[in-house]
């Protein structure tokens, strides 16, 4: 999944916050893959267009 647009991103922070609330000891093994494969689109996406100095 690559985030293309500042919208995408958003989602995907929503996504995320939403594992984060339901508590990492609670999440299937789909979603804890979800949720790793989402961080690193994230990770990519930040890099890329809001990189740190």
């Amino acid at each position: 999944m690559k985030i293309k647009t500042e919208q995408e991103y958003e989602a995907a922070i929503m996504q995320i916050e939403g594992f984060i609330k339901k508590g990492f000891p609670n999440l299937t093994q789909k979603e804890t893959k979800e949720l790793e494969a989402i961080s690193k689109s994230v990770a990519a996406f930040e890099k890329e267009y809001y990189p740190v100095p």
